[in-house]
């Protein structure tokens, strides 16, 4: 609009005024007009709220059986929201560390804008724990950059630690008294259930039978939790696997100075590892 301007008697000019913070934060100006029967002073405020990206915690996964068993595939939300009053511009989600065996599942193309309220893929984002090598805590790493500040084009990154367990088909095995870990366990037996089995053989093959065994404490390695047991089948500490089936574990332990015997029946299948088998006298 060209200036000076005229405005006949009764008449009204509209005069766009645009507002466009450089930063979060309040903000006050003021407008004078000048004109042939004095001059008027216009306050004008304006307030620019911080965008609010808020993105899931470090995750830890449950023990995973390793690829080369099945397609086995641990899974866990993983939430992107807008919780700001504005638009916020996501640029990327990555893998950055350990990608072979970490991933997501429904993400969306990015770049993309997340409107107020809104979650990345709707909701339906998902990590993923894929695992290929046996190890006892495996870790990866990944990064959420959005824009913080559309008008610089700032971006801050977000980076978030995932932690699992890989093993084989098995299972973990941990003897207690009222609630308490033993310190130490006279023997754990491992039975394969043949329920089929006809004749003198019984319906039971032993794979094993271990003595003496002491509690094990594996220290937790955030987000990854810590883990104790007495024996383990299908893990980096005892790799021999369990074919899918029913089985039992026939544990030994003196009780109060008495031998004691307690059986717990387990099974298991293509993609399951039992980490919370729990014997308890």
């Amino acid at each position: 609009m060209p200036w000076p301007i005229t405005v006949p008697p009764g008449h009204s000019v509209q005069i766009p005024i645009r507002f466009q913070a450089a930063a979060p934060g309040e903000y006050q100006t003021t407008l004078t007009i000048s004109s042939n029967v004095g001059d008027r002073t216009v306050t004008f405020r304006g307030s620019a709220p911080e965008s609010a990206v808020t993105v899931s915690e470090d995750l830890a996964f449950p023990a995973t059986v390793i690829q080369s068993v099945g397609a086995c595939v641990s899974e866990q939300p993983f939430v992107v929201a807008n919780a700001g009053v504005c638009p916020a511009r996501i640029e990327s989600l990555l893998v950055t560390a350990n990608g072979e065996e970490f991933g997501f599942s429904g993400l969306p193309g990015l770049p993309l804008a997340l409107l107020p309220g809104e979650q990345l893929g709707d909701g339906g984002l998902s990590a993923l724990f894929a695992p290929q090598n046996l190890a006892r805590q495996p870790f990866g790493t990944v990064e959420l950059t959005w824009v913080d500040n559309p008008v610089t084009g700032t971006t801050t990154t977000f980076s978030r630690d995932f932690c699992g367990e890989a093993v084989r088909t098995g299972a973990r095995v941990l003897v207690t008294h009222n609630g308490e870990p033993l310190e130490s366990v006279d023997r754990i037996r491992l039975n394969r259930i043949n329920a089929n089995r006809q004749g003198q053989g019984g319906n039971v093959d032993t794979l094993d039978n271990s003595r003496n065994l002491a509690l094990v404490t594996v220290d937790e390695n955030l987000p990854c939790p810590a883990i104790q047991y007495h024996r383990e089948y299908g893990t980096v500490s005892n790799p021999i696997q369990l074919l899918p089936g029913s089985y039992e574990v026939v544990v030994q332990a003196r009780i109060d100075g008495k031998m004691t015997s307690k059986t717990v029946g387990f099974d298991v299948s293509t993609c399951d590892f039992n980490p919370n088998i729990v014997v308890d006298f």
